[in-house]
């Protein structure tokens, strides 16, 4: 050691002129390491020093240089942090790597790091001629190693960005000089380039680039390849902080695919660049099904509905007592969706069941009642459950049509005879008897939240039902039986079907003169309101009771109510409850 406070270990050189001077393979306590901030060095007292060796030299003595060490022990924890380097010794020490072991390297506060230079301008600065390149090496999956490397002048145009996976030897990333990014490629033909099977993209206040994917199933914008895609977005002002989301959860196909495009401001064309409106096809539309009422669509041709019916759209309403009548608690409200179907305008008159009931009884039907009917335009009664499903399969029959009711639930046996359980089949398109859903959902008529098919009272020209004003405050009479039914100089009390104004879907008599037979079972004696949901067919039977609805002639107005739920032995008729058939789309 020097008296100009100079340490040198191997070497007596008076000569020296660094603070700390090594020569030999040896430094510190371990082969080409030098620790700071051990015991014994005073925190502060170091600020820099360079490390010097001439090991395996040039054949001469100079010092070669191989590491400098910026300290700044203010920032390091004292007596636990140090930095550890270890030298290389390849022959070459102006070229040796500093390489880290077990301990960690903490560069902190203000300070930047060069590598190739002594004056770096950013917190990592790496200098060199041609290609640069930057490894990161991750012992896992196999101890593979990524390089991010540039070609041409330091990272700076125009030279390309890549980074690659040096163990397969793959580009995984790449930038050329004209700004395209490739992903899995290292020639980007587009603004983005994916080769890959999938692709995910969100984007910003961009006008238009092109998805492309090398994926086996097929070239790039073939049928094969859903993948190839062509994205553009006008109008790029107005797309700032704005999204277009494209995704695809199938690799092989695009069904099942979502496009989401964010806000609510632009337009979506197909087959046409210019769309004028939210979605605009130049072309043909093809689907399945479409859902909703269609209340708002023009320029739509529709099904001509079957003579004496009408369409009852398909949508969601609250099914149930949403009035909030507390003398019934079998109809708790709740949404309840059903699909479109036609429905009968009239209940089924007695000259109609009369057209259907013999043709079927000289093919094969037999019924237990003959049912009956005050006159030929009055509505048919005095049927049971099991009649009307019958006659519901031979007015399939007799106009051509696939019958719905069957004997085994392999639906191969069209029931005909006997009172049996009997199987649907929900997908035909023959006659049938309502759920309780579509008969509630036809008789509020697009109305919601309302007791009777047209408001929230009901008189004596508004239905055939028997008035009791005082038990009812939404009863305004007159009390008694309605005269249009002239009971009881003749019986029953029922009137010509039509009698009164239809509801808002074009149906009558959904509110008195007879009861109407539902499909659905009843839950008795649970009494448990209805489950709702889509399309829903009732609870699971056998059980006791068939579900009837819409109230009847000498019945009180809380039995005309759209909510009320009534009941009976499906073995049983009356000369109160008839019915009416739909019919699907």
């Amino acid at each position: 050691m020097r008296s100009a406070g100079n340490v040198g270990i191997g070497s007596t050189s008076q000569s020296e002129s660094y603070k700390l001077f090594v020569r030999g393979p040896s430094v510190g306590t371990a082969a080409g390491v030098l620790k700071l901030g051990t015991t014994g060095v005073a925190q502060g007292e170091r600020s820099s020093m360079s490390l010097y060796s001439t090991f395996q030299g040039t054949g001469d003595n100079t010092p070669r240089r191989t590491a400098d060490i910026i300290a700044g022990f203010s920032t390091l924890s004292w007596g636990t942090e140090y930095l550890s380097l270890n030298v290389g010794n390849n022959g070459a020490l102006n070229d040796g790597q500093a390489v880290v072991t077990s301990e960690k390297v903490r560069i902190q506060g203000t300070g930047n790091v060069g590598i190739g230079t002594t004056t770096p301008a950013t917190k990592l600065e790496v200098a060199g001629t041609g290609d640069v390149e930057i490894g990161i090496r991750s012992t896992d999956a196999g101890g593979r190693l990524w390089t991010i490397q540039s070609s041409g002048n330091a990272f700076g145009s125009p030279g390309t960005l890549q980074m690659v996976d040096r163990t397969a030897g793959a580009s995984r990333l790449s930038i050329d000089p004209t700004g395209n990014v490739g992903i899995g490629t290292a020639t980007p033909a587009t603004r983005l380039h994916v080769v890959s099977p999938a692709v995910k993209t969100t984007g910003g206040d961009t006008r238009a680039f092109a998805i492309l994917s090398d994926d086996p199933i097929g070239a790039v914008g073939s049928p094969n390849n859903p993948f190839g895609l062509d994205i553009r977005l006008i109008g790029a002002a107005a797309l700032a902080n704005r999204a277009v989301f494209v995704q695809s959860t199938d690799f092989n196909t695009a069904d099942g695919g979502n496009i989401l495009l964010q806000p609510q401001g632009g337009n979506v064309g197909i087959g046409t660049t210019t769309p004028t409106t939210k979605l605009e096809v130049a072309g043909t539309v093809k689907a399945t099904a479409f859902v909703g009422d269609g209340s708002q669509l023009t320029g739509i041709a529709t099904a001509t509905p079957p003579p004496g019916m009408v369409l009852i759209p398909a949508g969601n309403f609250t099914m149930g007592n949403s009035i909030g009548d507390g003398d019934f608690s079998d109809a708790t409200p709740i949404s309840t969706t059903v699909s479109a179907f036609y429905m009968d305008v009239n209940e089924v008159s007695w000259s109609q069941w009369q057209s259907v009931y013999y043709w079927a009884t000289n093919h094969g039907y037999g019924f237990v009642n003959a049912g009956a009917g005050k006159a030929a335009n009055h509505p048919v009664q005095t049927l049971n459950w099991y009649d009307c499903v019958k006659w519901s399969n031979a007015r399939s029959e007799q106009a051509g049509k696939t019958p719905v009711y069957y004997m085994d639930a392999a639906l191969t046996v069209v029931y005909k005879t006997g009172e049996v359980t009997v199987y649907a089949n929900w997908g035909a398109q023959g006659y049938r008897l309502p759920t309780e859903a579509e008969w509630e959902k036809a008789a509020r008529g697009g109305l919601s939240g309302q007791r009777f098919p047209w408001g929230n009272v009901i008189n004596q020209n508004l239905a055939n039902y028997y008035g009791d004003t005082a038990s009812y405050s939404y009863d305004l009479g007159p009390n008694g039986y309605n005269p249009i039914g002239n009971y009881p100089t003749t019986t029953p009390g029922t009137s010509q079907v039509g009698s009164f104004a239809a509801n808002g879907y074009g149906l009558n008599d959904m509110a008195g003169n007879v009861d109407e037979w539902c499909w659905d079972w009843y839950p008795y004696p649970t009494f448990t309101p209805y489950a709702g949901g889509t399309d829903p067919h009732g609870p699971v039977g056998p059980l006791s009771y068939r579900v009837l609805r819409g109230g009847y002639w000498n019945a009180y107005a809380a039995v005309s109510r759209c909510a009320f739920r009534g009941y009976n032995a499906p073995n049983v008729a009356s000369y109160s409850v008839g019915f009416r058939c739909v019919r699907g789309l």
